[in-house]
């Protein structure tokens, strides 16, 4: 049915094709918020038959659509552990963006941010565009947290805390760092709060949000 250049279809035209849920969440104990993964964004590559699905805890995964009726994931990026959520997906040729939540409730997640992945047809995500990957825990946090980091490239790695007004707080790593894995931790004074965490290298900079004492 068509009114103007709006058309509508009707509910008895629908039928389901296929059924995909991997983490058998329509189950009550296992709903979105406990979840393992869970769909929240979905775009579609026409030409590639693929859909990219911003999955939540999972991050994000790619099915091979082609034939409808048999839907096969070719790729994923991230882990149900890192306690990182997904919340929406895009596709640009051969890029992928994802935007992130931080919450502490009703789910706990520990950052908010817009991340960009490479990616093609055969093996799904190939890497990410960002100057390095990171990984900051516990958040919140008491006492100290961990700050590991896989570098991209070498050079210069400058660290610095500032409040939640974007104030500097302190100046805590300032160093030439080589390319792969570092691990910081930071022990220093300050007060209960809400942070960021500004990370900048040759490639870029990044923003991370930490809570300490709350």
């Amino acid at each position: 049915m068509q009114a103007g250049n709006i058309r509508y279809f009707e509910t008895e035209n629908i039928s389901e094709v296929a059924w995909w849920n991997p983490w058998d969440c329509q189950s009550p104990g296992n709903t979105w918020i406990n979840s393992p993964g869970h769909s929240n964004q979905i775009e579609l590559n026409a030409e590639k038959r693929l859909v990219f699905l911003s999955t939540g805890r999972s991050e994000l995964n790619i099915l091979d659509v082609s034939q409808a009726d048999q839907p096969q994931q070719i790729g994923t990026y991230g882990s149900p552990a890192d306690n990182y959520f997904t919340w929406g997906a895009s596709i640009h040729e051969d890029r992928v963006y994802l935007s992130y939540i931080s919450s502490l409730f009703p789910f706990f997640s520990i950052w908010a941010g817009v991340r960009m992945l490479e990616w093609d047809a055969v093996t799904g995500t190939t890497g990410t565009t960002e100057p390095f990957i990171d990984r900051l825990y516990p958040n919140p946090f008491q006492e100290s947290f961990l700050l590991e980091m896989d570098i991209k490239q070498q050079g210069l790695l400058k660290i610095d805390i500032l409040d939640i007004h974007g104030k500097l707080v302190a100046e805590w790593i300032n160093v030439e760092v080589i390319a792969g894995e570092q691990s910081f931790r930071w022990q220093g004074e300050l007060p209960p709060g809400c942070y960021f965490i500004r990370l900048t290298t040759g490639s870029g900079s990044v923003v991370r949000k930490v809570v300490f004492g709350v």
